[in-house]
């Protein structure tokens, strides 16, 4: 989690930027011998399906824009999927090569996570999640959730795929086996430039899913050290990117590496029946409102080892600086009203109660709601805010007020 949140961020943006010079080097090629680049369309066309003319503007186009796009991670998805297309139908159609497989592999992963903090795209994703411009916040909701689902089921894919490579690259050296029926969807040629000990082995812990991490932090250096002796293997820096990022991410949703942790989570609750402090056995606090009091101290107890529950009569918080803007027909009631349990989403020790709080038991450490009775530990109450004029406030009786969720506020 450390070198996730520390390093990958700018490794992440060097492997986006390296390739984003790549094909910005590539569409400006074919600008500057536009009309060789049309002959090559019409003998071998970059997509088949389509007129070769407009085959050598669309690629063209897909190579400046979508490596523009990338490197400023901006829009970074969108970016990506038109140059793995292209990196796919290339590798596909014609002269297969390694370095393509790559390109592909890199780009389904930016298709599927998205560029990283270093990026327009972390800059404005978590200002535009509350956005009001529509289909916005679905569209950054299905992002965050293509992250955190599809990002580990692909880096599972990535490791089998790179595992099976290095494997059958270690044992056609060995047993002069002939591999040229999957050379074009596996990259043995870059693989065979591995020592055969770490390719052999790593493969098999890395098609089993075992220890991943350090499996690729492993071959990553004798990558490099065996890249110093053989200047070949110079272009094997998209499989050092590859296992790089299984460095960081780990071995992705299907491997043992999950099944041996979920076991050692099993025998040590075992071992110790007591266990970690769950929701019921950890200590709980009571928020009663969801003004800027209680949202300040809920936001507060976010990380803090307790089990927190926020009351509230409403569904959302109001910003009551604005009142008087509504009051005014200058803002529509919504503009003000924020849900408040989208705020606490990934607060798992949060959960918000809609009801009125009709009293506090001290003796029996109870909150009275209309319809219930609510056990707590320790209470927070922020039911309310008075109006704050400063040195005015000898105006308070000539001020007009405005009502809101049962509370008067001044409106000066």
């Amino acid at each position: 989690m450390l070198l996730q949140s520390l390093l990958w961020p700018y490794v992440e943006w060097v492997i986006r930027f390296w390739l984003a010079k790549l094909f910005f080097m590539f569409g400006v090629s074919q600008l500057m011998h536009w009309q060789v680049t049309l002959a090559l369309a019409g003998n071998e066309n970059p997509i088949p399906f389509i007129a070769p003319a407009e085959a050598a503007y669309i690629s063209t186009a897909c190579d400046l824009a979508g490596a523009a796009l990338l490197a400023l991670g901006f829009m970074t998805r969108y970016a990506a999927i038109p140059l793995l297309a292209l990196s796919f139908i290339t590798q596909w159609q014609y002269e297969p090569f390694d370095t393509q497989l790559f390109w592909t592999a890199l780009f389904g992963w930016f298709a599927i996570n998205g560029a990283g903090p270093v990026s327009m795209d972390g800059l404005l994703r978590h200002g535009l999640e509350e956005s009001a411009i529509p289909l916005i916040p679905r569209i950054i909701g299905f992002s965050k959730q293509l992250r955190s689902r599809g990002s580990p089921l692909y880096a599972s894919m990535i490791r089998v795929w790179l595992g099976l490579a290095l494997l059958l690259s270690a044992l056609a050296g060995s047993m002069q086996w002939n591999l040229a029926s999957v050379a074009r969807w596996l990259p043995l040629d870059v693989a065979m430039r591995t020592p055969v000990p770490a390719a052999f082995l790593g493969g098999a812990l890395f098609v089993l899913g075992v220890g991943t991490r350090y499996v690729a932090i492993a071959l990553l250096l004798s990558l490099f050290v065996y890249s110093v002796t053989d200047p070949r293997a110079t272009d094997a820096i998209y499989l050092a990117m590859l296992l790089a990022m299984l460095g960081v991410h780990g071995g992705g949703s299907v491997s043992l590496d999950l099944a041996i942790d979920a076991l050692r989570r099993r025998l040590s609750r075992k071992q110790d029946p007591h266990g970690p402090p769950s929701a019921e056995r950890l200590p709980r606090v009571v928020i009663v409102g969801a003004g800027f009091g209680g949202l300040r101290c809920a936001e507060a107890l976010r990380h803090v080892r307790v089990s927190v529950t926020l009351i509230d009569r409403n569904n959302y918080h109001l910003f009551q600086p604005l009142l008087y803007q509504v009051a005014t027909a200058a803002l529509s009631p919504g503009d003000i009203a924020m849900p408040a349990r989208p705020m606490f989403r990934d607060a798992p020790n949060t959960r918000l109660l809609l009801g009125a709080v009709t009293g506090i038991d001290t003796k029996r450490q109870t909150v009275l709601l209309e319809k219930l009775l609510r056990e707590g530990g320790v209470g927070g109450a922020r039911t309310g805010a008075q109006r704050d004029r400063g040195r005015t406030g000898n105006q308070a009786p000539h001020s007009d007020r405005v009502r809101a969720g049962g509370g008067h506020f001044g409106c000066d």
